[in-house]
Parts: structure tokens; sequence; C-alpha cells
């Protein structure tokens, strides 16, 4: 209703010069019909502001405290229900804010209607999976099974396709993280995991850290894309890692250790780029001190805190004079993709480590029960 009175209300100010041919049928008919009526347009155009400030208003009011309910009991965020509501509803406000400011408000709407679907679409598959393992009485029926999966893949299916940067960069993107994932499983069985996991680290235990997590960054950049001097990467990984682990210190070094390499290649992204990974990886040293438990939940938002803070403060500020358009196609081209690949990185390096804890401590186990069960077994296999 808010659209269709926009349209007549534009449209039949504009009506006393002459009717746009473009402008459709019903519009146009619309239009003849209110011509009579005294101030149509401005009342028009005030009816459609109220239901669209009404609808916004309830909506960022349900969804604030949606969200707010999902931090406290999901991702065990301890502030005050209250004052996290607001500031939930602070951040809706700044995302309405920016997509006015950057003129393309549709843009930030099909964003997050993407986004929207990706977490449906995941939901209903983990709905699917929770119902198989379910005892077969209580499980869906098969009419149900179908709905679920047909309208999660369809979710899934429209999201990628409408969203083009992520089946061109982002998928592309993921599959790199194959190799991280790989650098993530060896590292954290490493005798260099374990010194930062007791808290006996040495400096030279710092410094294989920093070169690791540094290199891992430059790989992130090597192994992206360049745009017209644009690379979309997954840089800021490695310092943020390397932050979480080491703090605030290492996170920097090895952020300096990708930055230099991104400065080295040049483009007028460069200086940003480069000031924007240290920065990420001094934000996950931070995160790492001050933000324990490490839950998936925290590591997405850490992730997208990151590549926000990127793309949407540090590149303006540091390309002061650059036309404006061209850093408003950066910002739509490189922050969807950038966030979840960076979020799903995260992600990895906590299931790689909790997978590791679980060994480690069913080893323990077993060890203990062993012990407590049979002391002289024990001994003789630690003899042999």
């Amino acid at each position: 209703m808010s659209f269709v009175f926009l349209s007549i209300g534009a449209n039949y100010s504009h009506s006393f010069h002459a009717i746009d041919e473009s402008v459709s049928s019903a519009i146009a008919v619309s239009t003849h019909l209110f011509e009579t009526v005294p101030l149509a347009a401005p009342v028009f155009l005030l009816s459609s502001f109220i239901l669209l400030a009404g609808a916004a208003i309830s909506g960022m009011d349900g969804r604030a405290r949606a969200v707010c309910g999902i931090l406290r009991e999901a991702g065990n965020v301890q502030i005050p229900a209250k004052k996290l509501y607001r500031l939930i509803l602070l951040v809706f406000s700044v995302i309405i804010l920016t997509s006015i400011f950057i003129g393309s408000p549709e843009a930030v709407i099909k964003h997050v209607s993407i986004i929207s679907s990706i977490l449906f679409a995941v939901i209903g598959f983990a709905l699917i999976y929770i119902d198989n393992r379910l005892p077969r009485q209580h499980r869906g029926s098969r009419i149900w099974l179908t709905v679920m999966a047909i309208g999660s893949g369809v979710f899934l299916l429209v999201a990628l396709l409408e969203e083009a940067t992520i089946l061109t960069f982002g998928v592309p993107l993921m599959e790199r993280l194959a190799i991280v994932l790989l650098i993530l499983f060896v590292f954290v069985r490493s005798d260099l995991a374990s010194a930062y996991r007791r808290g006996v680290a040495t400096r030279t235990d710092l410094l294989w850290l920093v070169l690791i997590f540094g290199a891992l960054s430059i790989y992130g950049t090597f192994r992206g894309f360049n745009i017209e001097g644009v690379f979309l990467n997954f840089r800021d990984l490695g310092p943020i890692i390397a932050g979480l682990i080491g703090g605030p210190l290492a996170g920097a070094a090895a952020g300096a250790i990708g930055g230099i390499y991104r400065y080295s290649l040049g483009g007028w992204t460069a200086l940003p780029c480069a000031v924007a990974t240290i920065v990420a990886g001094i934000l996950g040293g931070v995160v790492g001190r001050r933000w324990l438990p490490l839950t998936p939940l925290r590591l997405v938002m850490l992730g997208v805190a990151a590549e926000a803070l990127h793309i949407l403060v540090i590149l303006p500020l540091l390309t002061i004079g650059t036309p404006f358009q061209e850093i408003l196609e950066v910002i739509r081209a490189t922050l969807l993709p950038m966030s979840v690949v960076t979020a799903a990185g995260l992600i990895l390096y906590l299931a790689v480590e909790n997978q590791y804890k679980k060994e480690i401590d069913m080893k323990d186990l077993v060890s203990w029960i062993r012990k407590e069960i049979d002391p002289e077994l024990e001994e003789d296999t630690d003899d042999r």
C-alpha cells in the first residue's frame, strides 16, 4: 500500500503538466481519478510516509527483540536486555541512514534480503538434519520433508542467482578457504598452538605465530581477485586469527606483514587496505582477550565488523578526493562476499580448535578411566 500511494502521489504531482507515457495504465487512470481531489498528492505522499514509517518502526522493534533474545541466549551475551535492545535499534538505524547516504536504499534492501534468504536456507537444512536424528515416531512426514527441502533449496538458489558477486567471487574464495582449513588443521595440532593453549608461549612462539598468519594474510591477497585495482580477498582472516590466539600485538604484526604486501601491489585502495589489515588484527586481539568464550555467533559478528570497518570506514577516510561513485562501487562489490568469507574462515578455525579439544578431553577421560579400573594395566602400558 505504501508503494501504491507513493506511485500515485508522485505521478499526480506531475499530472498538471503531462502524464508520462511510460507510467503504467493503472497508475495513469488513478491519477485522473484523483485530479479532482484537493491536495491529493500531499495526502497520498503523507499517507505513504506514515505507512512506511510504521512498518519500519514495527519491523525494527520485532527484529531487535528477536536478535536480542538470540544474542543473550545462544550467543551468551551478558549485556543487559534493555541496553542490548537499544544498541540493536541503533545498528538498524545506522543501516537505514547509510542506505539513504549512499543514495541506493534498494541495494541495501536487496543485500539484506539475500542474507536473510541464505539464513533461511541454512536453518531449513539444519531442521531437516535434526528431524532425521529424531526417533522415527517424532519425525515429520514426507510431505513436510519435501516442502522443507524444496523451500530451502529455492531460498538458497534465488539468493545465489540474485547476488552475482557471491557466485562470481564469493564461491571461488570459499574454495580457497579449503587451503586455509588445511593450514588451521595442522596448526591447532602443533606444539606452537599447544603452548598458547597452556599459556606458556615464548617470544619465539610469538614470532612463529606472526610469521605463519602473516603468510596466511599474504596468501589471502595472492589468491584474491584484482578488479580494476581493487583486491577482493580474505587478507584480514590471518591477522584476526593471530590476534585471537596471541593478542593485539600478534594480530597487528601479522596484519603488518599482510598489509605491506598489499601496499606493494599498488592501486588507489592500497593504503586503506594495508591499514585495515593491521586494524583487523588488533580487533581480533581485543576480542580474543575481552569477549570470551568464543562462539560461532561472536566470530561471525567479529568477521562482519572487521570488514565493515575496513570497507565502510577506513576506505572512505583514506581515499579522500576519490570520486564517491568509485568508492560506492567498491563497497557494493566487496562488502558482502568478503564479510561472508572472513566469517566462514573464523568459524572454520573455531570448529577445528573445538574438535581438537574434544579429542584431547576424550583421551584424558579414557586415560583416567583406565587408571581407575586397573592401575597396574596403565603402568604396564606406560612401560611398553
